[in-house]
């Protein structure tokens, strides 16, 4: 199903049975504006959808019964038929994109027990650093595989020179430098290179795309993943830089986006307006396949296990 056949509504707000496409960011932004909520009042299947949303696929973590967390980690532990990428966008101003990407990777791996590597391919000068000292950047994987013409000679030696062990060695970490040049991301044939060489060590790679667009490095990312992950905060700016992350992919042709992306919902530490909530889910619930709320901190002790219900969705998605 395309997924311009999710939505249906006109302008005022009325439903609208003959008019299908999905809600842009402006008309979220237009309809926050003018006071009226994302889910029409009168259409009841879009109110349902909204609730059913809010209460099983954005539940607030910490709250779990034990039969289902037992149900997510065998989600999350389960065996892929080839290495999976998962590329993880978001507006970073306003959403902790790159903590994030470090969260999930600590719960996969946890869960997995390692196979897992975290890349900051952002290059965002505040991207993740990583624990254990400064280790080697994309660029300086890259300039190893050159070093080897057969594509298969870079041996876990090298590549334990670039990637940092992280959380308890549950995860690998590449992270980018602190210099702008080697902080540059990669992409075309250098993204390839480096992206290949993961694939061939970890089951699992976790790409911090960046939030810019238009740069070659996010889109050689996002194209290259089996599963996007979108972050916002529980905020209106947040929720609209996001959505139109998301528009421009749909512009771009990206395929199946609806059913190859799940939301992160990154709560902002402090009480988000009800009816804000409920537009954020209902909009990215009608946009991807999943909606997940986690704890502002995605870093602070214990976010491991607030995490399973997120990780599990992705996994699902793979």
């Amino acid at each position: 199903m395309d997924e311009r056949d999710e939505a249906t509504w006109d302008d005022t707000g009325d439903p609208a049975p003959r008019v299908r496409r999905f809600m842009s960011a402006d008309d979220f932004l237009a309809r926050r504006s003018a006071g009226v909520p994302s889910a029409p009042r009168g259409d009841r299947t879009a109110r349902l959808r909204s609730m059913a949303a809010d209460l099983v696929r954005a539940r607030r973590p910490g709250r779990r019964a034990g039969d289902q967390e037992a149900e997510d980690r065998a989600a999350i532990r389960r065996e892929f038929d080839e290495p999976r990428t998962i590329a993880f966008l978001g507006p970073r101003e306003t959403a902790p994109v790159a903590a994030t990407m470090v969260a999930a990777a600590a719960t996969f791996g946890a869960a997995r027990r390692g196979g897992v590597v975290a890349w900051d391919n952002s290059g965002d000068p505040g991207g993740e650093q990583p624990e254990g000292g400064p280790g080697g950047t994309p660029r300086d994987l890259l300039a190893a595989i050159a070093d080897h013409p057969d594509p298969g000679g870079l041996g876990v030696a090298e590549l334990g020179r670039v990637v940092r062990a992280q959380g308890d060695g549950c995860f690998d970490l590449l992270a980018g430098g602190q210099d702008p040049d080697s902080r540059a991301g990669l992409a075309g044939a250098d993204f390839e290179a480096v992206h290949s060489v993961l694939r061939r060590f970890y089951r699992l790679i976790l790409i911090d795309v960046g939030d810019d667009a238009t740069t070659d490095d996010w889109l050689a990312a996002a194209m290259a993943a089996d599963l996007l992950v979108v972050t916002a905060s529980l905020a209106e700016d947040s929720g609209y830089r996001a959505l139109r992350m998301l528009d421009e992919l749909q512009t771009l042709g990206y395929p199946n986006l609806k059913y190859q992306t799940v939301t992160v919902l990154s709560d902002a530490g402090t009480r988000a307006e009800a009816m804000l909530v409920a537009d954020l889910v209902h909009v990215f619930t009608q946009r991807t396949r999943a909606v997940c709320r986690v704890p502002h901190d995605p870093r602070s002790p214990g976010a491991t296990p607030s995490w399973l219900p997120a990780c599990a969705a992705m996994a699902a998605a793979l």
